[in-house]
């Protein structure tokens, strides 16, 4: 029996993290869901291992872009509020979500490259180390784009996906 869910909103409608299992079983089948769809996209472009990682860095660059741009408002007003160069210079926050699907477009639509992995890697980790700096002030908010579809706090999504981004651009670096 799963224990009672916490409120959704408080009266500043901020959403508050529910990390329960069911929560980071919707983040493993969204992981599931963008790991299909790369080997979908691998098979019908030629299969590769460095295609299909490549594929798999792209749908998750772009489908985490298209969130963040489906809830734009909400993700600017939470995404600036932490992130290292959005506190810095406030238009971060607007052109954020695009430049992620830029990066995204670009690896899907090219065969990559060491420079463009390297990029992704070092904008996957600049977004780790902000969501890190905010949790060492011990700040929970929710992920910036996710609403109450996963309520997992922000320093579980953010730094797990950008993790997995950065392993993979990585090791994209390294062996190809």
């Amino acid at each position: 029996m799963d224990r009672p869910r916490k409120s959704l909103r408080n009266k500043n409608n901020y959403i508050f993290p529910d990390d329960t299992g069911k929560e980071y079983l919707k983040s493993l089948i969204i992981v599931i869901v963008f790991f299909v769809i790369s080997l979908i996209s691998t098979f019908g472009r030629g299969w590769g291992i460095k295609y299909f990682w490549q594929d798999f860095i792209a749908i998750f660059l772009i489908m985490s872009s298209a969130y963040k741009m489906f809830r734009y408002e909400h993700f600017i007003r939470i995404f600036g509020s932490y992130d290292i160069f959005a506190l810095k210079w406030k238009p971060w926050a607007y052109i954020y979500p695009f430049v992620e699907l830029i990066l995204g477009a670009n690896l899907l639509l090219t065969n990559g490259s060491a420079l463009m992995y390297f990029i992704v890697s070092a904008f996957c980790f600049v977004t780790a180390y902000s969501v890190i700096k905010q949790r060492s002030k011990h700040i929970q908010a929710m992920f910036a784009c996710l609403d109450n579809t996963v309520r997992l706090p922000i320093s579980l999504i953010s730094v797990f996906e950008s993790a997995i981004i950065i392993t993979v651009a990585v090791y994209l670096l390294i062996f190809f």
